[in-house]
């Protein structure tokens, strides 16, 4: 929940901290959920950066195919 619109963007690494993907989201108001299809990856695990302004949050996700 953006109480504030905040600039947002995900990054998602794998183990070793190599970007694998990201998406700017922009301006961002409200109530949001924020999917990943992490279909086109390899299985492995994989860190969810969300960046909003001056904060961010980690999420580790393990992709098994």
């Amino acid at each position: 929940n953006f109480e504030q619109p905040e600039e947002v963007r995900m990054e998602v690494t794998d183990a070793v901290g190599q970007l694998v993907a990201s998406r700017n989201y922009g301006l961002i108001h409200g109530d949001q959920v924020f999917t990943f299809d992490g279909t086109s990856l390899q299985s492995g695990i994989y860190y969810l950066k969300l960046y909003s302004g001056d904060r961010f949050t980690t999420k580790r996700v393990v992709i098994s195919h």
